[in-house]
């Protein structure tokens, strides 16, 4: 009995290197496509999670700029109220709560833009 097919002269022997040899690397293929396929998994859920993850601070940013341009308009709202004519330098802070609420009010509409623009796939 030959130990190399290379050395084989008989048919019948040759063939059972070949079904070996095929069969040892069917088993190598087996086993690299079940890593590769475990790895896929590993990376789609990575995918998931980070997409979950930038799905909620972007939502979480969106709300941010919402509640801050809120928050500037209550302000000059009630600075107009209750300082005109009281406050010395009025007209300046207003023109800044002002100014606070337009830069919030345009940094959300541009997060909701992105947000259009830009999906995250899930």
């Amino acid at each position: 009995m030959t130990t190399e097919w290379k050395d084989c002269t008989d048919p019948e022997e040759l063939f059972r290197f070949r079904r070996e040899e095929i069969e040892s690397l069917r088993q190598q293929l087996a086993a690299e496509i079940m890593r590769l396929e475990i790895a896929l998994r590993i990376k789609t859920e990575e995918h998931k999670c980070c997409s979950e993850d930038l799905m909620k601070l972007r939502e979480s940013e969106q709300s941010g700029w919402k509640e801050a341009a809120i928050a500037w308009e209550v302000c000059g709202s009630i600075h107009e109220a209750f300082a005109k004519k009281k406050d010395a330098l009025y007209s300046t802070r207003h023109s800044d709560f002002e100014r606070h609420a337009e830069d919030a009010r345009r940094m959300y509409l541009q997060s909701q833009r992105n947000r259009n623009e830009y999906p995250i796939c899930e």
